[in-house]
């Protein structure tokens, strides 16, 4: 890694404040001839500096004694990176700060490698990757910044988010298409109006898995 970019190859930038699991995460990636290292340091603010925003930022949570800045990591994931956060388990406000922000998945530090990798490949591919404890973690948070839901925008979101197009959540639920979609919008609504709204699919799916309604 850190040679010249080549076609095909995935640009990783590796923001961590302990340098030995640091220097650890880049050797597992440099047994991966894809993965070129276009950033290996503790600052996710010399990540957004960057002329060219990397294909994939792997982030812990705390660095320096301070959390990660959620709103760098928007402006990652605005400029087209894939975030990965490989992290001891923070506190819910923060973990929520990152959903919130859009991250791709999340990965206990107590995993062993092939699993960090796991989390890659799936992130890279356009899946989310939530570990079952971290949705444990969010769906026992008690803070009051999660939009109440009625039962049939629960049912909606379980089935739309868990990849059905609105005509077949529509036919489960003996409704009208027109009518799945102003759920879905309403959903998106609400959402907003607590400070995040879920663009996309992959998003309304994160924010089931927080709030337990559906399995990581």
């Amino acid at each position: 890694m850190g040679h010249a970019r080549e076609p095909g190859s995935v640009a990783v930038a590796v923001v961590e404040d302990h340098v030995l699991v640091r220097d650890g995460v880049v050797q597992a990636l440099s047994s991966r001839p894809q993965f070129d290292l276009a950033y290996c340091g503790d600052s996710l603010a010399e990540v957004v500096a960057l002329e060219s925003a990397p294909d994939l930022v792997i982030l812990d949570l705390d660095l320096n004694g301070k959390p990660a800045d959620a709103t760098d990591a928007r402006l990652l994931i605005e400029r087209g990176s894939v975030v990965l956060v490989v992290s001891a388990c923070g506190v819910p406000s923060q973990i929520r700060d990152m959903v919130r922000a859009g991250v791709h998945g999340f990965v206990p530090k107590q995993e062993p490698v092939f699993t960090m990798f796991e989390a890659i490949d799936a992130v890279l591919a356009g899946e989310p990757w939530t570990p079952s404890e971290l949705a444990a973690i969010l769906a026992n948070d008690v803070s009051d910044d999660r939009p109440i839901l009625t039962e049939q925008e629960q049912r909606v979101l379980v089935l739309y988010s868990s990849g059905l197009k609105l005509a077949s959540v529509a036919r489960r639920l003996d409704i009208s298409p027109h009518t799945a979609k102003e759920h879905i919008d309403r959903i998106r609504d609400k959402y907003e109006e607590m400070g995040s709204r879920p663009k996309t699919k992959t998003d309304l799916y994160r924010e089931a898995v927080r709030a337990g309604l559906v399995d990581p």
